[in-house]
């Protein structure tokens, strides 16, 4: 379950007078208590824009490429599905031929990919970290 970041605020703020009225020792005051929550507040907030500037960089990037995020994110998934068939027919027995044939197969396909569509490696990883977020 995701809590909105308004909820969290609430609740955190909630949790901080609580225990504030409940702490017996004079040394904490709520103006302290308050500084942390907007500390934590701007602290949530600048992750958030990073995570949003990363995500906007990501989706121009593919943009050029006449690719989008969460299409091209589920395109990739039914590959490594594709693999994970492909190398239970050639080693049934799950083992570890099974999964170093996997990840050969999945590197191969993932190189096809970026020479296609001239992608850098590295992008593909900011497509499974933002595909996970972004796409539902």
């Amino acid at each position: 379950m995701k809590i909105s970041k308004p909820l969290l605020l609430a609740l955190s703020l909630l949790f901080s007078i609580a225990s504030c009225s409940i702490n017996t020792d004079s040394s904490i005051k709520t103006d302290e208590i308050a500084l942390e929550e907007i500390e934590r507040k701007n602290l949530s907030d600048d992750k958030s824009n990073t995570d949003e500037i990363t995500y906007q960089k990501l989706n121009k990037y593919l943009s050029d490429r006449n690719l989008e995020l969460c299409s091209f994110y589920d395109q990739i998934e039914k590959m490594e599905i594709d693999c994970i068939h492909k190398a239970d027919a050639m080693y049934p027995d799950f083992g570890i031929k099974h999964n170093e044939y996997v990840e050969k197969l999945t590197a191969t396909e993932i190189k096809e990919l970026g020479q296609k569509h001239n992608i850098a490696d590295s992008v593909f990883t900011l497509i499974a970290i933002l595909g996970v977020s972004y796409c539902k």
